[in-house]
């Protein structure tokens, strides 16, 4: 008895402090992206991934519609009403995406919040979007600091070729003016 329970408890003890189980249960829950993007050096990139100017002012967007702008994960505030990309399941932003379509010669604005980090999933439904895309972030608040989540939204933009801007605000022209 006390063999087995000598025994038991070493087991125990290599289990808990074994890395092994650690990442094979980490390797079986990661997700990979159908589009995975490989990172390059990063002598090859730091020239892009400049912050802007401090104390410069941002533009303000104007759009007469909300019909081109779609948001990841979260509204950008509460009087923007516009398809939140990211926020149910892959299937029915995948179904959205499908069944609508776009101008080929209108830019299709995607609002992201710079406290988020970039994700495949993100590249994925990018790749759905049947239009040019241009990805802003509205920088609400201008003292905090974000460097780090910019140089990784710059870098993924890079990555993905399209466009990113950080702006003020976004404004919609009433159907009335």
């Amino acid at each position: 008895a006390w063999l087995k329970q000598r025994t038991s408890a070493d087991l125990l003890k290599e289990i808990t402090h074994s890395t092994d189980i650690q990442r094979f249960i980490n390797a079986c829950s990661q997700q990979a992206s159908h589009h995975a993007q490989m990172p390059q050096t990063k002598d090859h990139h730091d020239h892009a991934l400049k912050e802007p100017p401090r104390n410069t002012s941002l533009e303000t967007l104007t759009l007469a519609n909300t019909q081109r702008l779609l948001a990841w994960q979260q509204r950008p505030n509460n009087h923007i009403d516009c398809k939140v990309l990211g926020a149910g399941t892959w299937q029915e932003d995948e179904q959205w995406l499908n069944h609508t379509s776009f101008d080929q010669n209108d830019c299709v604005y995607l609002i992201v919040a710079l406290h988020q980090t970039p994700t495949a999933e993100l590249s994925d439904t990018l790749m759905l979007i049947d239009a040019p895309v241009e990805m802003l972030a509205i920088q609400e608040h201008q003292n905090i600091e974000l460097s780090t989540q910019l140089k990784s939204w710059q870098f993924f933009a890079k990555q993905q070729s399209i466009p990113f801007r950080i702006i003020e605000r976004i404004n919609i022209q009433s159907e009335h003016s």
